[in-house]
């Protein structure tokens, strides 16, 4: 590890927490914080566990690339720059999907002779197969690839479970592009409604599971007492998402602009501490805007230890009356029951 990258970082680490949140503060909030240059060579700067029953070793952090896709604020230049530091950094697994914007086009632009050396994944937002596939054709043309490592079902608490699992729905075409070697793993993503991610974990035949895992939504969505289990019983992959909260206000402020996380910044590094050791969790997906807010979030990552036993429970109370104040913003916790 280059110690330069991480210096700020690390002697907050050590000398305690006020350090670390002013960086975060300053970096989040303002961006105002410029870290030294990341090492040109990757490798060994994070942790890595294997994926589930994919077998996959990935790295702790995987970068996300909905905060810099969807805003007119980040260049495509700038997005490029991004992923070029996170490959640099030793990052090789990318969260994306044609919802976010430029990002598959700009990942289409910066892998080149590079993409053999990545875990790409991507999404459809989909019930049908004929959905499914226009969708897929799109993003493969877009991110200049011919199979994706890893393909979601976006969002599942929103699919009609009436229609997916029937010979025109997108589970059995799923099945198919694993088959074929168009896809080598498939899985689900959801924020809401997760009881729905049950029926396709059961299959036996879903390899990964990306949902929501934050201290505050542990008392909101609760997908630490629910999927979670149910994923580990099942051998599923489990990639933590929205560990900052996601957006200020939900999915409703997803707008051009450049809003930040939900996550008050003085509770970013407690967060990844508590998403990164919590039991069956994997990797953490963690979106960025630039360059600088990937360096700070790398150092934060690869600092981070696991809490004590009294600091987690601290950390619940702590996030009780967050979870009153931020609520359901990612959809209902469940199905609604018909009367």
């Amino acid at each position: 590890m280059n110690p330069s990258i991480v210096s700020v970082s690390r002697r907050s680490v050590v000398r305690g927490s006020a350090g670390l949140a002013a960086a975060c503060i300053l970096g989040r909030a303002g961006n105002l914080l410029s870290l030294a240059a990341p090492p040109a060579a990757k490798g060994g700067e994070l942790p890595r566990r294997k994926l589930g029953k994919t077998g996959v070793q990935v790295p702790l952090m995987v970068l996300g690339t909905a905060p810099a896709g969807h805003s007119v604020k980040v260049t495509m230049e700038e997005q490029v720059q991004t992923i070029e530091l996170a490959l640099d950094l030793g990052i090789d697994y990318f969260d994306c999907a044609p919802i976010y914007g430029k990002a598959e086009e700009c990942l289409g632009r910066t892998l080149g002779k590079r993409r053999k050396d990545v875990f790409l994944t991507t999404k459809v937002w989909a019930n049908t197969a004929a959905e499914a596939e226009k969708s897929l054709a799109k993003s493969m043309k877009l991110m200049k690839t011919d199979y994706i490592d890893l393909l979601y079902m976006h969002n599942i608490g929103d699919r009609k479970m009436d229609v997916v699992f029937t010979d025109e729905g997108v589970w059995p075409w799923l099945l198919k592009q694993k088959q074929s070697g168009r896809v080598r793993f498939i899985g689900a993503s959801g924020h809401a409604r997760m009881e729905k991610l049950a029926p396709f974990v059961e299959t036996g035949k879903l390899d990964a599971a990306m949902f929501v895992l934050n201290f505050v939504d542990h008392h909101v969505y609760g997908m630490q007492d629910s999927v979670l289990g149910l994923c580990r019983k099942h051998g599923v992959g489990v990639v933590a998402m929205k560990v900052f909260g996601g957006i200020q206000g939900g999915f409703k402020n997803y707008t051009p602009t450049r809003l930040p996380c939900q996550m008050p910044v003085e509770h970013i590094g407690q967060s990844i501490r508590y998403a990164a050791f919590m039991e069956g969790v994997d990797c953490l997906n963690i979106g960025v805007h630039d360059v600088n807010q990937l360096r700070q979030d790398f150092a934060l990552v690869q600092a981070a230890k696991p809490l004590a036993d009294d600091e987690r429970q601290k950390l619940l109370a702590l996030g009780k009356p967050l979870a009153e104040q931020w609520g359901p913003r990612f959809g209902p916790v469940r199905v609604e029951q018909k009367k």
